[in-house]
């Protein structure tokens, strides 16, 4: 790459990942009735070496890119009890142990981070976030001007990466009894038992700063006044304010029973009924916090399952069904992590008046103070109380047909809705945010005339809504003849305000934490009409189809490639937080994707039952880079438009004079290209 000095340096960097897939089984029949396994499977992987951003705009060409590294230790043991007790008792235990940590930083922090802000990060028109404006610069110090998005170093390479150790250890006791009475029953029961440990010290090890040239701060709530010193503004988060760090474990166990009831040789009647206990660990190591901040019981996480089959001929050749439940997730430890005290995201603001910038830190603070943000205090205190988890319904119904001996098709409808969703929620604040994990639209999210916390000066919050239609069309045939495969195409909705775990509109991804209801005004448009509409993750068409051959020279070769529309693309606007202004499914989808994977392998047979396996894995065999993702800010600076603006419902943001983005619905992300797997397994 070339960095863009004067004059123009060329130099070559290599970033190296390595990834090992190890894996190992054993398994015995100890007795008659008694069969037992063990497992253990690796992947472990190391990276060395790291490219700066390939504009040779941002980043310092001094800096070790060619040091940094770590290893990322990962491995999965797990073992199983099989046990029969005459004709009608099964016996099935289980247990497995996960863990993965970060390990062997290769090059520490060399002292102080210095952030030159992008265009548009806080300032008033985006343009002023490279100190070459200010004539003392081109006087005096040419040497240490830079440019808008500069960093010394890489934002995770300012982290001491002590440990990060997370740990799953699970067990499981099922049993089975078959018996006869008024039918066939088969009655399984059984015990599910998780713990969950985080253990992590990922913090800075020295300050980090950012600079704003040129640019001016706005406190919350106080939007018509301008703070700005003689250069602009200057952040720090000191020692200590800014990565995670704490110890924290959750314990979740479950106890469920089922009923598969056949009557005579044509229907099935399935009844189950699942329930969960959870808790949400606290990583404060403070007394009055350091217990779960959340338990929910056995009671709080009921969910009933109903199935009903009808072989309309007795012979397996037509079955008729339907399934109705109610299903429960668990709360991720990102929530825990990032909201009940391993986060620490602490910012003190100060007027930007001493140029020497390459000075700061290190106990050196110029200028004067203006605030201190705390981005994510602890919610100890603002966690519903009575906070539900989340939950949904499924319904489906359709019907399988066999159409020939090895051949079959099948005709599946489903319809999905969300009863519960767990987002953040905030209050605003001169002093930063306060926020709330609330149950959007429920509890203490309502207004305060209704029983909740929420100002009646604003309009309320809405339900986190989520709904999915979708018919599965398929035709498989069974392997037979040296192949098998088959082909599906599903038509699929997906609609509300809510996307999920993830918030895709902005590429967030920690569950729980996404940003559709972070202000009360997010899950809304300018007019403040509640958001309804297509979700940006609706794939309307998606088809399939895939294949297997065996040659008779012991070569297996198979085939997957899907084919579906892109997903829509939602304008948002900085103001002063991204906002999906005039809601979701705005500006078309991104580009129709078609994709191929291949898979072959070969076995040479070394007599007995061991045999050496090789393998091949190729994804993305044409090498597909459509995007995936379009840009879709609408403006680079903050846009100041004030709550009591926002709550009339009359001000287009159209006519507010903004910054455009000249990044605006280009393409962002792209398909990951092809890429090749090489294993051998020695099977015996």
């Amino acid at each position: 790459m070339e960095w863009q000095t004067d004059p123009p340096e060329t130099r070559e960097y290599t970033e190296k990942y390595k990834w090992y897939n190890l894996q190992g089984k054993l398994s015995a029949q100890l007795f008659s009735n008694v069969r037992v396994g063990a497992s253990v499977v690796g992947n472990p992987s190391t990276f060395t070496g790291s490219l700066p951003d390939k504009s040779g705009l941002t980043g310092d060409p001094n800096y070790s890119f060619d040091q940094v590294g770590f290893d990322y230790p990962s491995w999965t043991f797990s073992g199983h009890a099989d046990m029969t007790f005459g004709n009608n008792l099964l016996v099935n235990v289980r247990g497995g142990y996960f863990f993965t940590d970060i390990k062997n930083q290769k090059l520490l922090p060399p002292g102080p981070r210095y952030v030159f802000r992008g265009p548009g990060v806080n300032g008033d028109n985006g343009k002023f976030e490279t100190n070459d404006i200010y004539p003392i610069f081109q006087d005096q110090y040419p040497d240490y001007i830079r440019p808008a998005g500069w960093s010394n170093y890489d934002d995770s390479a300012g982290r001491e990466k002590k440990k990060y150790l997370c740990v799953r250890a699970s067990g499981n006791l099922d049993v089975t009894y078959y018996f006869d009475l008024a039918g066939e029953h088969a009655v399984k029961t059984g015990f599910q038992y998780v713990r969950i440990l985080h253990d992590h010290d990922d913090t800075y090890k020295y300050d980090l700063i950012h600079f704003g040239w040129g640019d001016p701060y706005f406190k919350w709530g106080e939007e018509d006044v301008k703070y700005i010193g003689e250069y602009g503004t200057w952040s720090v988060s000191k020692v200590g304010d800014q990565g995670y760090r704490g110890k924290a474990t959750s314990t979740r166990m479950a106890l469920y029973l089922q009923d598969s009831w056949t009557i005579g040789n044509k229907l099935t009647l399935n009844f189950g009924l699942r329930a969960e206990s959870e808790d949400i660990p606290s990583y404060s190591e403070l007394p009055d916090y350091k217990d779960a901040v959340l338990k929910w019981d056995f009671i709080d996480k009921l969910a009933p399952r109903l199935g009903v089959v009808y072989d309309v001929y007795g012979d397996s050749s037509l079955k008729l069904f339907v399934n109705a439940g109610i299903y429960y997730d668990v709360l991720k430890m990102d929530l825990a992590n990032y909201m009940y005290g391993a986060r620490q995201d602490n910012f003190d603001i100060y007027t930007l008046d001493d140029p020497e910038w390459w000075k700061y830190g290190d106990g050196y603070y110029p200028g004067t103070f203006l605030n201190r943000i705390v981005l994510t205090p602890a919610a100890f205190e603002t966690t519903d109380k009575d906070l539900k988890p989340f939950s949904m319904g499924e319904i489906s119904l359709g019907l399988e047909k066999r159409l020939m001996e090895d051949l079959s098709g099948s005709i599946r409808v489903v319809r999905k809705h969300a009863f519960w969703g767990i987002e953040c929620t905030s209050i605003t604040t001169a002093g930063g945010y306060n926020w709330w994990i609330a149950n959007p639209g429920r509890g203490v999210t309502l207004p305060i005339s209704k029983g909740g916390y929420f100002d009646d000066r604003w309009p309320q919050i809405p339900r986190a809504k989520r709904e999915y239609v979708g018919v599965n069309l398929e035709l498989e045939k069974r392997f037979s003849n040296n192949w098998g495969g088959g082909l599906s195409y599903t038509w699929s909705h997906v609609w509300g305000n809510w996307t999920g775990l993830a918030w895709t509109l902005t590429g967030q991804t920690m569950p729980n934490l996404g940003a559709c209801f972070d202000q009360w005004w997010q899950a809304r448009t300018w007019q403040m009409r509640v958001i309804d509409d297509t979700l940006p993750t609706d794939r309307p068409h998606y088809a399939k189809i895939w294949g297997s051959y065996t040659f008779d020279f012991g070569l297996t070769a198979g085939l997957v490639a899907n084919a579906c529309n892109g997903t829509p693309v939602s304008r948002m606007l900085y103001a002063p937080v991204s906002w999906a202004v005039d809601g979701f499914y705005t500006d078309g989808r991104t580009p129709f994707l078609v994709t191929a994977n291949l898979y072959a392998e070969y076995n040479i047979n070394m007599g007995g039952n061991t045999r050496l396996n090789f393998n091949i894995n190729v994804d993305n065999v044409f090498d597909n880079s459509e995007a995936i993702r379009i840009h879709n800010r609408i403006n680079n600076a903050r846009l100041a438009f004030p709550d009591e603006l926002k709550a009339t419902g009359q001000q287009d943001w159209r006519e507010m004079p903004y910054d455009p983005n000249p990044m605006y619905l280009m393409p962002e992300v792209f398909f990951p290209p092809r890429s090749v797997r090489l294993g051998i397994k020695f099977i015996f």
